[in-house]
């Protein structure tokens, strides 16, 4: 029979989390939460763990940046272009010198977000962390290996150098190659 019942166990943080078990007993769960525990105290694991959590704040930090580059570039863009466009329509300001320089830094704003690929960049580190929130969940299954994470690790970290790169190109999503392997 399947017990429903709340239970806590401590992650690789310390911080407890509440869980419902579906699956088993509450008894089977907590040994197997005790032997995972105890697999992730090795340094092989604490080295893994460690790895992740530091990728994880890296690809979170550049996700933020870069989202906030983009938008700022593409909204000022507009501002720019529109605060323009109002400078030439107002009879007691001088036009030309104020609508030029805003059209100008209108199209500097977009140049500098397409050839810096911005938007791509966003989403190569968003794409990348939410993967990493996947594996970090994958660390505390006592059935994953440590070689599974590490190629997964591996995976998404080339996935999103991989995205830098060549932003065009859409390869396999880090997310799912060898999912099937974790």
């Amino acid at each position: 029979m399947v017990s429903r019942e709340w239970a806590s166990f401590p992650t690789t943080s310390s911080v407890t989390h509440h869980r419902l078990v579906v699956c088993g007993t509450l008894e089977s769960h907590n040994a197997s939460m005790e032997d995972a525990s105890a697999r992730q105290a090795t340094p092989e694991w604490q080295h893994l763990i460690s790895a992740v959590d530091t990728a994880g704040r890296k690809f979170r930090r550049g996700s933020a940046g870069w989202a906030v580059a983009y938008h700022v570039s593409l909204f000022g863009a507009a501002v720019m272009s529109a605060g323009a466009a109002l400078f030439l329509e107002v009879p007691t300001t001088p036009k030309t010198g104020i609508a030029a320089t805003l059209a100008t830094v209108a199209a500097l704003l977009t140049t500098l977000s397409s050839v810096g690929g911005f938007q791509a960049k966003w989403h190569a580190d968003r794409d990348a962390f939410y993967a990493l929130d996947e594996l970090q969940l994958d660390i505390e299954d006592p059935e994953v290996t440590s070689i599974a994470v590490r190629s997964r690790l591996k995976a998404i970290i080339r996935q999103q150098h991989g995205s830098w790169v060549s932003p065009g190109l859409e390869p396999e999503r880090a997310n799912d190659v060898q999912k099937a392997e974790v």
